[in-house]
């Protein structure tokens, strides 16, 4: 875990512009049972890559599936689609998010 982690920001050090190493080290939050942190990575690579509708649906299934946040997901989902209207992914993510919204009701 300690060891992973070390790599993720090794990755980001050579390439602060890329995504990627937020998601792995969300993924490996993720696997090492911190949710919390998990979601904070997701937040950083949002925040870092706002124009990036991946990000976005990346934060947005973490939401979905894990956390079972569907309401903050179909808004996280908005904007992914608001840069991206043709992603299927997220439009598949929304119906998800909010078949679970209306099982809640």
């Amino acid at each position: 875990y300690g060891h992973a982690l070390t790599l993720a920001s090794e990755a980001h050090a050579r390439d602060p512009l890329s995504v990627t190493p937020y998601l792995v080290r969300a993924s490996i939050e993720h696997a090492a049972g911190d949710d919390r942190a998990a979601l904070a990575a997701y937040r950083e690579a949002v925040d870092s890559h706002r124009a990036d509708p991946d990000t976005w649906t990346s934060l947005a299934e973490f939401q979905l599936d894990v956390l079972d946040r569907p309401a903050e997901a179909k808004r996280t989902l908005s904007a992914a689609l608001h840069l991206d209207p043709q992603s299927t992914t997220a439009a598949a993510l929304v119906i998800e998010a909010n078949r679970r919204i209306a099982e809640r009701s």
